[in-house]
């Protein structure tokens, strides 16, 4: 209030009162799509920010020889604007010619990753990033399935080769952050619209272990997630700790899916009781179950 005053001494006159703001929303806006004038626009998915080969060429083709304005996004892709709806089988066609993939061949975590140069540009850089994340997009989607997630489980992944940030792996649902040779600080709990910041889940995690180190996390959020509860969102409302407990007791490639678990039935006052115990300590239905039995 006093730096408001006093900026308002400066400036003459009173502010006027701060205006609400919608709940802000991310969008990748890839694919094509109508720009409000009769025109469209394309988004083009570009891996990491990095063209290449004849993708490139063919950009450069189309944009030319349609005098395309072109932005960038903060998602490092591209929006060839001011296309005219005749010209789009053209567009499309070349572009699909030079290797661009459509947008619902795209990986969904490749929709959303996002990585900084590093090695070998960056005399910052401690380990890769920006070559390194696609081989790790693959490797997590691969763990995902292992524990019966699907491609409708996206997340939002960006990765770093230092901890200068430049990606923005603290604003992540998961971030890498190098800290070493082939090695990453582990961040987890940013929000898929940007408006939260991650917090550090672990050090040191190496390439070689990514398996290892995520299969029980995934298998946590499979087995304790609300209904459509997002990656980001689910470590924000269980602990650290809940999760690493379970990671620690956890058997590699033995999860037992919680739809062929016998279900149980619990009197309406037994559940109260679990609901209210679940909300007090910040945890989970399940596991506050689970701590009631176990401790019988």
């Amino acid at each position: 209030e006093k730096f408001t005053s006093v900026t308002e001494q400066y400036f003459g006159k009173k502010f006027q009162p701060i205006a609400p703001l919608p709940e802000f929303e991310f969008k990748s806006y890839l694919g094509w799509n109508d720009q409000g004038d009769g025109k469209l626009w394309y988004g083009v998915h570009v891996q990491n920010g990095r063209l290449r080969g004849d993708l490139k060429k063919a950009l450069r083709l189309v944009i030319e020889r349609y005098e395309l304005p072109v932005r960038l996004t903060a998602q490092q892709d591209l929006l060839l604007c001011d296309v005219d709806p005749k010209w789009k089988d053209d567009i499309h066609q070349t572009l699909k010619n030079a290797g661009l993939k459509d947008l619902d061949d795209i990986e969904p975590n490749d929709q959303l990753s996002m990585a900084c140069p590093a090695l070998p540009l960056c005399g910052l850089a401690i380990t890769e990033a920006e070559r390194g994340l696609p081989d790790i997009n693959k490797r997590l989607r691969a763990v995902m399935e292992t524990v019966g997630l699907t491609k409708s489980d996206d997340i939002m992944i960006r990765m770093t080769g230092c901890p200068n940030g430049c990606a923005r792996p603290y604003m992540a649902e998961l971030g890498f952050v190098g800290d070493g040779p082939n090695s990453y600080q582990i961040w987890l709990g940013g929000t898929r619209n940007l408006t939260g910041i991650s917090r550090a889940y672990e050090d040191k995690v190496k390439v070689d272990d990514l398996e290892t180190f995520f299969e029980p996390i995934f298998a946590y959020w499979k087995q304790n997630r609300n209904s459509g509860e997002e990656f980001g969102q689910f470590v924000n409302r269980v602990p650290f700790e809940e999760i690493k407990a379970f990671a620690e007791s956890y058997v590699p490639g033995q999860l037992v899916s919680t739809e062929r678990l016998p279900r149980v039935m619990v009197e309406r006052a037994a559940l109260d009781k679990l609901i209210k115990y679940a909300e007090e300590n910040n945890t989970t239905l399940t596991a506050a179950a689970t701590k009631a039995i176990m401790d019988l």
